[in-house]
This record gives structure tokens, C-alpha cells and sequence, in this order.
């Protein structure tokens, strides 16, 4: 079976890409990806809430990321096989619902699954980036996508912050709420300024699923790529996951001294990732 080939043109309508849809992409995919990491400050205050226990917290943003993981794995190649320009709607009316559910939720057990769907909802950002180089003019590929990955990057950094912000003066619950808002208003958006999407590929489901293995066949440097990304997200994650944790228990904390106490938790994750069996690879 050959590799699924991206020399084809893929939109219907060829619009005129504008510094605004540019925009707008970044700010859609910002947005998207946020949602995801929103659930690490309020983590203390959700288990006060909810009445969960340090597991049970902990739980929480490890369903929401491996709903992401299987996100990316399940449903980013029907990009090949559908429009793009539904998925992306499709995926924005998922994910609103989703961070809307978890606004509203009473019970451990609800939280854990809107929280998985929720990170599945949340690759929604992943669709987002390949839009930019396809409808880009000839040249400026690598431009606009650099703008819409420092849109993401944007929220990956200002998400935590701004979740902390939200849920010290209004509430955990109001930031999900604000957070199905934004997301709601983009996919609004971003069905308005995009073209349909030609089909890509007449490969079934199973089969494009399959190609992913054999793309992962095809070139080793995925797999050093891969296996670095997974050790440095892990190791991120684990950090912001248990700092958040930890907060109130720093709050009143001098500045050096709390230095010291954070220094040795992340170099000590640093230490195991550099002293995985695969770090040889990179």
C-alpha cells in the first residue's frame, strides 16, 4: 500500500488568504489547544469541590491528555477522507459541548469522561495548522504556518496562567464556561471565512490508519521525533501537574526559598528522561 501522496490540491475555492483568516487560525488554534491545560491550576479546587482524592485529581488532566493522544491517532487522518472545513466545525461543536459538560458536572465519574472527550475534542487544533499551508499562497507556507504554531504556542504558555487568574476571582466552573465561549465563537468564525476541502484520499478509515504505520516504517527520524516529544511533554506535564498541587501549600512562600524547593523536583525529571533506555536515540 503506498504512502498517501500531498502533491494533490485539496480546496474547492481557492480564497484569498488575508492576514485576518490568518489571524483568525492562530487564534482558533491558540484557543484549542488551551483547552487542554486549563485543568492544572484549578486542579485543588475542582477536588475540593468534587471531593476527590490526590489520585483522583491526578487523574483528571492524565484522561484529558490521553484523549488527546488518541485524538491525534483516531480522527487527525480523516483529514485525508472528509472536508476539512466540517471536521474542523464538527470538532469546534464537540469540544464546546465538551468544555460546557465539564462546567457542569457534579461527580467524579462525569469528569473523567468529559475530560477524556474533551482532550479528543481538543485536536481540533491539530486540523487547524495544515489548513494554513494548504490555502497559503505558493511561498508563504512556512510563514503562515510559523503564525499559526506561534498562535498555539501562545496558548500552551498563557493557558495556566490565565486559568489560575480566572479561577482564583470567578470560579473553576466559569472558566470552563468562558473557555466553551471562545471556542464556540471561533468555530463560528472559521466556518465563515473557510473554503470547502476537496476529498484527499479514497482510502477507507482502516486503511488510512494503516498508512500511519507504515509512514512510521518509512522513516526512522519519526521515531527519535517521537519518542523526544513524548519524554519532554511527560516531563512538562508531571511538573505543571504537581505544582499546581502544591500552591497552596507555597502560598506566603519567600522567592529563593521557594526556588529551592522547585529546583530539585525538576531536575530530577530531567535526570530520568536524559536516563531513559531510548535517550541514545537523541
Amino acid at each position: 500500500m503506498s504512502i498517501i501522496s500531498n502533491t494533490e490540491s485539496e480546496s474547492v475555492v481557492q480564497p484569498t488568504f488575508s492576514g485576518l483568516m490568518t489571524l483568525i487560525l492562530a487564534i482558533g488554534a491558540g484557543f484549542s489547544v488551551a483547552s487542554i491545560y486549563y485543568v492544572q491550576p484549578i486542579l485543588p479546587q475542582i477536588g475540593h469541590d468534587l471531593q476527590l482524592s490526590l489520585d483522583g485529581m491526578g487523574l483528571v488532566p492524565t484522561l484529558t491528555q490521553i484523549g488527546y493522544a488518541l485524538g491525534i491517532l483516531l480522527l487527525l487522518p480523516l483529514g485525508d477522507r472528509y472536508d476539512r472545513r466540517k471536521i474542523i466545525a464538527v470538532k469546534s461543536a464537540a469540544l464546546t459541548a465538551m468544555l460546557w459538560l465539564c462546567s457542569q458536572v457534579t461527580g467524579p465519574t462525569a469528569l473523567c469522561m468529559s475530560s477524556l472527550l474533551l482532550g479528543m475534542a481538543a485536536t481540533l487544533a491539530q486540523d487547524i495548522v495544515p489548513v494554513a499551508a494548504i490555502l497559503a499562497p505558493a511561498g508563504k507556507q512556512g510563514k503562515n504556518v510559523g503564525t499559526v504554531m506561534t498562535g498555539l504556542l501562545i496558548g500552551i504558555l498563557l493557558s495556566r496562567t490565565v486559568s489560575g487568574v480566572v479561577g482564583e476571582y470567578i470560579g473553576w466552573r466559569a472558566m470552563y464556561q468562558l473557555a466553551a465561549l471562545s471556542i464556540a465563537i471561533i468555530g463560528i468564525a472559521l466556518w465563515r471565512i473557510l473554503p470547502a476541502f476537496a476529498q484527499h484520499s479514497a482510502l477507507s478509515y482502516p486503511c488510512l490508519l494503516r498508512s500511519m504505520l507504515q509512514l512510521w516504517r518509512s522513516y526512522p527520524a519519526l521515531h527519535c521525533t517521537a519518542l523526544h516529544c513524548t519524554a519532554r511533554h511527560w516531563r512538562k506535564g508531571c511538573f505543571l501537574s504537581g505544582l499546581a498541587h502544591s500552591g497552596q501549600r507555597w502560598r506566603g512562600t519567600s522567592r529563593p526559598a521557594l526556588r529551592q524547593s522547585v529546583r530539585p523536583l525538576w531536575c530530577s525529571k530531567s535526570h530520568t528522561v536524559r536516563r531513559c533506555a531510548f535517550s541514545r536515540w537523541f
